[in-house]
């Protein structure tokens, strides 16, 4: 794992020239103090500039941000330096990004390995390096988890789709989802490789079976049954000629109506999207609904008993009677959400209809073009055959020609049967992977759930430093159905949504969330993070004395488990700086406009 051990920037931000030494051994949680000329006041100092320059110093880029926007306009040049020493047991990495400002911008990246500068043949090659080397995880996860911000603490208040993202790549379950979709496409294409074969030796032993019933015929025929036989013929080529215009025809109909088939996908699709659209409105209309039912019945409930629903206390009657037009306001806004609950459901109803009328359009059209297909190939053969009868002269010429096609469709026969026989193996194969990675199999559903009590169990244990009398607990729950990730709360033995909490305990439900996912990455996957470091920009700011005393002991506990550098802010005047192994101040002049680190 890496740790930082010297931050160095020049001309970045409002820094001109500031260095920040740390120690890779002792110093975990590290607390970046702000000074400005207002005592009260620390922001503006030059503190996120430094994780602004970590930002830049991995990845080349600052969100929201230009590269000439993060050079200091309060001094006379136009380049800017950000140096990071990153120390793991093995290796010792600098990066050097240099940045110079005149009619274009040059960027330059130097990277110095054990004292070696590594050399790359294209800038995003050595990016690549920088990304694998340090993060060894997804980019956007780590920005997700390791960069926050106060606007960015907010991971339960993700979608169901947005959290199962997170947490396909925080589990790897990208890396199954992967597996899946290549075995799906490995079987799709085997099975059709395996039916054209059957229809191949289908084909073939049709066409055997015909030779040997012509070569039957050639032997004891006489000219009458010669001239019998092509007039069957002929019977057969227009009775499939008489069906071939009438498939033609109900083809024909079927596209002046939809087209063609890939209009009906088109359709389908759009169809589809409106289905999923339906289903995600569906969802947060019945859990409005939900809210605002359990909300109005225990409104009602305080209200028969004569008591404010607001602060518990006795009503009189005038009062009572303004709080039952309320619960009959909620009740008219309830009606509502059930009509276009319904309204909703209706729609969906009709999009199925339509979707199956589709389905059932594009299967008419492929099942039409296999007949038309197969009976033009059934005339074929029979025209080829009459044409067979008519040009023999000599039944011995026809006997050893016959004879040579039967052989051909034999020995073809024998390879597909062969080609069959390799293939059958591993179809097998496949066919026992896709049901083994299926999103809906057993082993995916224990795989997931495993790892899900993992960060269940850490998530409590950091809630009961907050909430030390257990009575609050969170559960991550996987729907085998839907696949997907949600998040519930239990207060007292009652589920609570996450939105219906109050905002201070929002926030330390959150914290608890970033730091089990932080531990989880760092301890318990093997796809864990290699830089060992988690920046919080006043991202605890809100807290009560109580709470923050209280995370102290948190981020304690998470250094315990992690042992990685914790780098934070905070304009809690409050917070006691005791529990941190190393405090860095940044003062800035207000004349000059230049931070420093003292």
């Amino acid at each position: 794992m890496y740790y930082i051990s010297q931050i160095y920037l020049q001309n970045f931000i409002s820094h001109k020239n500031s260095i920040i030494n740390i120690d890779t051994q002792t110093d975990r949680l590290i607390f970046i103090n702000g000074i400005t000329d207002d005592p009260f006041k620390s922001n503006g100092a030059g503190k996120s500039a430094i994780y602004y320059g970590l930002l830049f110093n991995i990845f080349g880029s600052v969100p929201n941000r230009t590269l000439e926007e993060l050079l200091n306009k309060n001094v006379d040049e136009n380049t800017y330096v950000v140096s990071v020493i990153y120390h793991s047991s093995e290796k010792i990495l600098q990066i050097i990004r240099t940045v110079t400002i005149t009619n274009s911008v040059k960027h330059e990246l130097k990277i110095i390995e054990n004292d070696k500068e590594l050399m790359f043949q294209k800038k995003e090659f050595a990016q690549q390096y920088i990304e694998k080397e340090l993060l060894g995880v997804n980019k956007d996860l780590f920005y997700t988890t390791n960069f926050l911000t106060s606007e960015n603490l907010s991971i339960l208040s993700f979608s169901p789709v947005q959290r199962t993202k997170l947490f396909e790549t925080v589990l790897n379950i990208s890396i199954l989802n992967d597996l899946f979709n290549t075995v799906n496409a490995d079987l799709k294409s085997l099975k059709n490789t395996i039916s054209t074969l059957e229809n191949n030796k289908k084909i073939y032993q049709e066409e055997r079976e015909r030779n040997i019933k012509l070569k039957e015929f050639s032997i004891h025929s006489n000219q009458l049954e010669y001239d019998k036989k092509i007039s069957e013929y002929d019977t057969k080529i227009k009775e499939i000629d008489d069906k071939i215009i009438l498939l033609n025809t109900e083809y024909t109909n079927l596209i002046k109506k939809y087209k063609s088939i890939d209009n009906i996908d088109k359709q389908l699709k759009v169809v589809d999207n409106a289905i999923k659209e339906i289903d995600t409105t569906l969802l947060n209309t019945q859990s409005k609904y939900n809210s605002l039912v359990s909300i109005r019945n225990e409104k009602s409930i305080l209200i028969s008993k004569n008591k404010c629903p607001t602060c518990g206390r006795s009503i009189d009657d005038k009062f009572r009677m303004t709080l039952n037009k309320l619960i009959e306001s909620l009740d008219i806004k309830n009606l509502k959400l059930q009509n276009g609950l319904n309204t909703l459901k209706t729609t969906k109803s009709k999009l199925i209809q339509i979707q199956t009328d589709l389905l059932n359009a594009k299967d008419k059209f492929s099942k039409l073009s296999e007949k038309i297909e197969y009976l033009s190939n059934e005339k074929s053969h029979l025209v080829e055959y009459r044409q067979k009868i008519t040009e023999s002269i000599s039944k011995n010429d026809i006997f050893l020609r016959i004879d040579t096609n039967i052989q051909d469709l034999t020995d073809k026969i024998n390879n597909v049967d062969e080609e069959l026989s390799k293939h059958q193996e591993t179809l097998e194969m496949l066919e026992t992977l896709y049901k083994l990675l299926s999103p809906k199999s057993n082993f995916r559903n224990s795989y997931i759930s495993k790892y899900l009590e993992v960060i269940n169990y850490i998530s409590n244990k950091y809630i009961n430093i907050f909430y030390p009398n257990g009575n609050i607990q969170m559960s991550i729950k996987y729907d085998t159905e839907t696949q997907k990730i949600y998040t519930q709360f239990v207060f007292n033995g009652t589920e609570i949504n996450y939105n219906l909490l109050s905002k201070g305990e929002r926030k330390k439900m959150d914290i608890v969330f970033y730091f089990s996912l932080i531990e989880y990455l760092y301890n318990y996957t093997k796809n864990s993070i290699n830089l060992g470091i988690f920046i919080a920009d006043e991202t605890f700011d809100g807290l009560d004395n109580t709470s923050m005393m209280l995370l102290l002991d948190l981020l304690n506990a998470v250094k315990q488990s992690t042992n990685i550098q914790f780098f934070m802010t905070s304009h809690n005047n409050s917070l006691s700086l005791n529990v941190f192994d190393k405090i860095i101040t940044v003062v800035k002049d207000e004349s000059t406009g230049i931070s420093t680190i003292i």
